[in-house]
């Protein structure tokens, strides 16, 4: 551990808490991802089976289910994302201003971000709230539970957000940065290799 860390002990114990809700928010993005691939595996089943044997067979909860769960694996999915940094951002001017103005410029992006995640969350509360008196069409559940991934992944988001830009304002953000850089090199050294 550097001195650099050692000197951020509470950011290093947030940043440690959000690794872990974060590598289970991508287990769960995971989960739902695969649930949704099995609800349209299953509508393309039923369908086939009434095209080729006639059988009169339906299955219409199926494309409801496969758009909810790609609802919630998605907001899951930007959130992970934006712990992970990898939401898409362009950075060639930040890249070349010096480090301490640079350092400044990504935390004011970062507050960018957090508005932006902060305004999802006010809205999606506000359809949570709404979704407690509206059904979905086939399955007549409270739309409430879909409107709540959203919810939950623009939180998520939003903490995400504020610890990156924490650790932009105290310096301790760059140690991190390691580790991205480290895959962005080994992609560019497999470049100039042939297979």
């Amino acid at each position: 551990m550097s001195d650099k860390t050692f000197a951020h002990p509470r950011y290093e114990a947030c940043r440690a808490a959000m690794a872990v809700v974060n590598d289970w928010a991508t287990k769960l993005a995971g989960l739902l991802l695969g649930g949704m691939v099995a609800a349209i595996a299953v509508s393309v089943s039923v369908r086939l089976l009434y095209s080729y044997s006639g059988i009169r067979l339906s299955a219409p909860w199926t494309e409801e289910v496969a758009r909810y769960l790609m609802v919630a694996s998605v907001f899951l999915g930007g959130a992970v994302a934006a712990f992970q940094k990898r939401l898409i951002g362009v950075d060639a001017f930040v890249s070349m201003m010096p480090s301490r103005l640079a350092r400044w410029m990504r935390a004011f992006a970062h507050l960018l971000t957090l508005g932006f995640a902060l305004l999802i969350v006010w809205q999606a509360a506000a359809l949570v709230e709404f979704g407690l008196r509206q059904w979905s069409p086939v399955m007549r559940m409270p739309m409430a539970f879909v409107y709540a991934w959203i919810l939950l992944g623009a939180a998520l988001m939003a903490a995400n957000t504020v610890l990156h830009m924490i650790g932009e304002i105290i310096g301790a953000e760059g140690l991190h940065d390691v580790e991205i850089d480290e895959d962005a090199a080994e992609i560019l050294s497999h470049q100039g290799t042939k297979p």
